[in-house]
């Protein structure tokens, strides 16, 4: 992120649906963990995320586990487990 051309470019990729390709690498592209978070939620929440396990290692590098049932409850459909919401 030190090269001005590179950090462009990460952070323009970070905004787009292949960025779960590169999810593991969102805490060092976006400063901001809140931000972080939100984005890789956005990712992991999206049925056509093609890296699910780069998003989680993203989720994981922010250590936030006041967020861990949202996130886990975001990552059951990619393990085949549905999904029950009480009525």
């Amino acid at each position: 992120m030190d090269d001005p051309e590179v950090a462009t470019a990460l952070s323009e990729l970070a905004m787009t649906p292949k960025a779960a390709e590169i999810g593991f690498l969102l805490p060092r592209i976006i400063p901001d963990a809140e931000t972080c978070r939100e984005r890789l939620m956005m990712l992991l929440r999206d049925p056509q995320c093609r890296r699910p396990d780069f998003v989680l290692s993203g989720l994981w590098q922010l250590k936030q586990p006041e967020h861990s049932g949202e996130i886990v409850e975001a990552a059951l459909p990619f393990a085949g487990i549905p999904i029950l919401k009480a009525s």
